[in-house]
């Protein structure tokens, strides 16, 4: 049953397993699409959906529901990670790596 996000956010405000359940039925194929444009690893573009929902279900108190929708915060939360993911695993430019054996 799809829930609009005013009926979706009193759900898992209450942090109930329906709540947890409705918010990944409906937004979990979204995200998972998104994060893997820009992580092409399936393993790392889940481990990067189970840690957007892990954000957004401790800090649903801070959503800001008139600025945008669930879904779209959840998207930011998830580009966010996703940045965190990438930045990490590139060299940087002003590192010196160490070829001795």
């Amino acid at each position: 049953m799809w829930l609009n996000d005013q009926e979706l956010l009193a759900e898992v405000r209450t942090h109930s397993r329906a709540g947890a359940e409705a918010l990944y039925d409906q937004y979990s194929k979204p995200l998972l699409l998104s994060i893997l444009r820009r992580i092409p690893e399936p393993e790392s573009a889940n481990d990067i959906l189970c840690e957007t929902y892990k954000i957004a279900w401790e800090t649903i108190h801070l959503y800001p529901c008139a600025e945008m929708t669930i879904l779209a915060w959840m998207m930011k939360i998830a580009r966010n990670r996703t940045l965190i993911l990438t930045e990490t695993n590139i060299p940087s430019k002003n590192k010196v790596m160490d070829v001795r054996n």
